[in-house]
C-alpha cells in the first residue's frame, strides 16, 4: 500500500512533463487512487496528498497539472459525489490563500477549478445548487419541532452551515477574476431571465438566504471598488443569516437584480393577497364548509361506486393559494393495505428550494392525520385551519373518485391534462384503468376470490357490502366499463365550490 501511494505520488510530478496517452492514463490512475473507496475522510486525505504533489511541480505546466482537478470534478459529478467537493470548499474556507502551507494552496488550486467548472456551465451551477438544496431539506425533515424550521436555527449543524456558507459567500462576492467563486451564480443570475430552472434555483437562493424572506438583504455597490478595496472588504466578510450581502458588479447586473426581485416580490405578493382571501372565506364559511364534509364522508360509506388506483396512481395537485404560499403542491393517494375508507396520504411540500418534500400522513375515519410541521410558513400561523382545509379538499376528492357518476364529472370542477397525445392516453387505460365495486344483496358478502382480486388490483380492502368487478377485453382493449378521472387541480375558484 505505501508502495502505491509513493508511486501515484511520484505520477501527479511527472503530470507537467508528459503528454498525449500517457497524460490522459497519469491523470485517471491519480483520480482512481483518489476515488477508491467511498469514505470522504479518506478520499480527502488522497486528495490532499495529491494537492502537495501537483503543487510541487506546478509552474512547469499549469495547465496539466490543474487538468487533473478538472477530470477529478468531472468524476465526482458523474458519480453524484459533490460531498467531497463540498468538504474541499470547507478546508479552504477555513484556511486562507496564499498562507505558505503548500499543501492548502493545492487544496485552493482544486477549488479554483471546481469555481470554473461550475462558472463555465450554468447547468453544472443548477445541478450543485439542487445538491446543497437537498442538504437543507434533509435538515428540515430530521427536525423534530416546528421551532427548528428557521435558516437561524439549522445554521448550527454543520453540514448546513457549509451548505449555507458556500452560497451566501458566492452571492456576496463581487464577480472579479480575484473571486472566482463569483462567476457561477453572477451566470445563474443572468442566464435566469430566459431559463426556467435557473430562476427556480435563483429564488430558491434568496429565499434560503433570507430565511424565506424574513431576513433583509443588503445590497452593495462594487461596481467602482478596486482591487484593494474588494480584498479588503473579503478579509472582513462574516457570513451569517443575519449579514446578508448581494454583490453588484455592473450597472447591467443591478437591473437585472432588480427586475429578478421585483418578479419574485410581484408573484409572491400576487399568492399572499390569494391566500389571505381563501383563507378569510374559508373562516367565514366554516361550519357551512363541516356539514358538507360530513355528507360526503357520509356517501362515500353510503354509495361507493369505485376505488382508487394504487401505489400512488390518483392524486390531487394543489394551488390553493393559502396552502399554496404554506409549501403544500400535492397529496398522493395510497389505498394499499388499508381498509376503505381509510388510505396512506403523501404530502409532497416544497419549502423555499425546487424539490419536493414528501410527508407520509394518513386519512383514517376521515380525520387527516399528518405532521403539524408541514404547514410551517411565514404567513399562515394557524395550522390547524390549514389542517382542516387540506382535509376538506382530501375528502372531496375522495368523494368525486368513489361516489360522483361519470355524468356529473364530466360537469364537475377540476383540470385534467391534455399535454398527452391520444395513443399515451389508451395505453394508460389498460395499464392505470380504475376499479370499481358492485352492491351485493342485502345478507350477501363478497367471495375470497373477490376479496383477494380487490386487494391485488387496488390495495384497499373491500367496504361492507361490495364486491370487485373484474375487468372485460373488449375491442382490443380492458374496459371497466369507467373512465380513468383526471387528476384534479385544486385552485382558489375549486375551493369556492365546495359548498
Amino acid at each position: 500500500m505505501a508502495m502505491k501511494k509513493n508511486e501515484i505520488i511520484a505520477s501527479a510530478k511527472k503530470v507537467p512533463f508528459l503528454s498525449g496517452w500517457k497524460l490522459d492514463e497519469a491523470k485517471k490512475r491519480i483520480v482512481s487512487f483518489i476515488l477508491k473507496n467511498n469514505n470522504s475522510e479518506q478520499i480527502m486525505g488522497r486528495i490532499s496528498l495529491i494537492a502537495s504533489a501537483l503543487h510541487s511541480v506546478r509552474d512547469r505546466n499549469k495547465a496539466k497539472s490543474d487538468g487533473v482537478w478538472r477530470l477529478l470534478i468531472e468524476t465526482l459529478f458523474a458519480q453524484k459525489k459533490q460531498d467531497v467537493l463540498l468538504d474541499g470548499y470547507w478546508c479552504t474556507r477555513h484556511f486562507l490563500v496564499n498562507n505558505g502551507n503548500g499543501e492548502n494552496a493545492g487544496l485552493n488550486r482544486l477549488m479554483i477549478e471546481f469555481f470554473k467548472f461550475l462558472g463555465g456551465s450554468v447547468d453544472n451551477s443548477i445541478i450543485f445548487c439542487l445538491y446543497l438544496f437537498e442538504i437543507f431539506h434533509k435538515q428540515f425533515v430530521e427536525s423534530n419541532t416546528i421551532e427548528k424550521i428557521s435558516t437561524a436555527k439549522l445554521i448550527i449543524d454543520e453540514r448546513f452551515s457549509v451548505a449555507y456558507d458556500f452560497i451566501a459567500l458566492s452571492v456576496a462576492l463581487p464577480e472579479r477574476a480575484e473571486f472566482p467563486q463569483s462567476l457561477w451564480f453572477h451566470n445563474l443570475m443572468r442566464a435566469a431571465q430566459s431559463n426556467k430552472a435557473a430562476m427556480e434555483v435563483f429564488r430558491s437562493i434568496i429565499a434560503v438566504i433570507s430565511d424565506g424572506g424574513s431576513q433583509e438583504i443588503k445590497f452593495m455597490d462594487f461596481s467602482k471598488a478596486t482591487s484593494n478595496e474588494c480584498v479588503q472588504f473579503l478579509s472582513g466578510l462574516t457570513v451569517d443569516y443575519k449579514n446578508i450581502v448581494f454583490a453588484i458588479s455592473s450597472e447591467e447586473d443591478r437591473m437585472l437584480t432588480k427586475k429578478l426581485m421585483e418578479g419574485e416580490s410581484s408573484d409572491a405578493l400576487r399568492i399572499l393577497k390569494n391566500g389571505q382571501k381563501a383563507y378569510s372565506w374559508f373562516l367565514e364559511n366554516r361550519n357551512e364548509l363541516m356539514i358538507k364534509k360530513k355528507r360526503k364522508c357520509e356517501e362515500i360509506m353510503e354509495k361507493p361506486s369505485r376505488g382508487l388506483r394504487s401505489n400512488g396512481a390518483d392524486h390531487i395537485k394543489i394551488a390553493v393559494s393559502t396552502l399554496y404560499a404554506s409549501g403544500i403542491k400535492a397529496v398522493v393517494f395510497h389505498p394499499e393495505g388499508y381498509q376503505f375508507p381509510d388510505m396512506k396520504v403523501r404530502v409532497m411540500v416544497s419549502k423555499w428550494t425546487p424539490h419536493f418534500l414528501s410527508f407520509e400522513g394518513e386519512l383514517r375515519g376521515f380525520e387527516l392525520i399528518v405532521k403539524e410541521m408541514l404547514f410551517v410558513n411565514g404567513w399562515f400561523k394557524n395550522y390547524t385551519v390549514l389542517k382542516e382545509m387540506l382535509e376538506c379538499i382530501i375528502i372531496d376528492a375522495l368523494h368525486r373518485i368513489v361516489v360522483v357518476q361519470r355524468e356529473e364529472m364530466k360537469n364537475s370542477g377540476g383540470t385534467k391534462k391534455t399535454s398527452r397525445s391520444a395513443s399515451a392516453c389508451e395505453k394508460e387505460r389498460v395499464s392505470e384503468v380504475r376499479p370499481h365495486f358492485r352492491k351485493l344483496p342485502e345478507g350477501w358478502q363478497a367471495s375470497e376470490e373477490a376479496k383477494a382480486w380487490a386487494e391485488s388490483q387496488q390495495g384497499w380492502k373491500l367496504p361492507p357490502g361490495r364486491t370487485f368487478v373484474r375487468g372485460h377485453y373488449r375491442n382490443g382493449q380492458i374496459d371497466y366499463g369507467v373512465e380513468t378521472e383526471p387528476i384534479i387541480i385544486y385552485d382558489d375558484e375549486f375551493l369556492w365550490e365546495l359548498i
